[in-house]
């Protein structure tokens, strides 16, 4: 599936969307579950006392997706506006990968190499192609939740570095997806003009 397209507002179709409404709702829980800024819970849970790592983690994940959104709708008018939101975006997703290494590290652990079992399991799922007909907001909601469920082994773990770790491929599947859209839209914006 070619990851630009010319239709502006076509952003639910693409992969780079999918994975991206993935990544802000697995974010959002992955802090639900895993962060506090309640002490006592702190030997269990990430300690985070004034709930900052809370606020960047889902504003960088809202940041990536709304990006992808807004620079779609904004294709029609100016494609040099659409090229800088899906970059902004990219860059969104980028710092959140930032945030889910440190949460590794500062466990004590390492991320997943690429060639490990579990990331070329998660690398190898296949999204399926969006189709949708009539009700584009609701399809596409399922879409993304059937989508979801091919990573659920790991999003799924009750250990935080599992989730965080599937999170960090996910991501980084997104940020290629995203790569890919920006220069494909350098390369028509070079053919056809803003």
């Amino acid at each position: 599936m070619t990851e630009n397209r010319d239709k502006h507002g076509g952003f639910r179709r693409l992969h780079s969307f999918t994975l991206a409404t993935i990544i802000q709702l697995e974010t959002l829980r992955f802090c639900r579950r895993f962060l506090t800024h309640d002490y006592r819970e702190s030997g269990r849970l990430f300690y985070d006392p004034k709930g900052r790592q809370y606020d960047q983690m889902t504003q960088a994940a809202r940041s990536g997706r709304q990006n992808i959104i807004e620079g779609s709708e904004r294709s029609s008018t100016s494609k040099d506006t659409e090229m800088k939101l899906t970059d902004v975006a990219r860059a969104s997703l980028s710092e959140l990968r930032g945030d889910y290494e440190i949460f590794i590290l500062d466990r004590g652990e390492l991320p997943w190499s690429m060639t490990s079992e579990e990331a070329i399991a998660i690398n190898a799922i296949s999204l399926d192609e969006a189709l949708f007909i009539r009700d584009v907001v609701n399809e596409s909601a399922k879409h993304a939740k059937l989508q979801r469920k091919k990573y659920a082994q790991w999003l799924d773990s009750n250990d935080p570095i599992v989730v965080a770790n599937a999170m960090l491929i996910i991501i980084g599947r997104a940020l290629n997806m995203l790569k890919r859209q920006v220069t494909a839209q350098i390369q028509a914006f070079e053919q056809t003009g803003g």
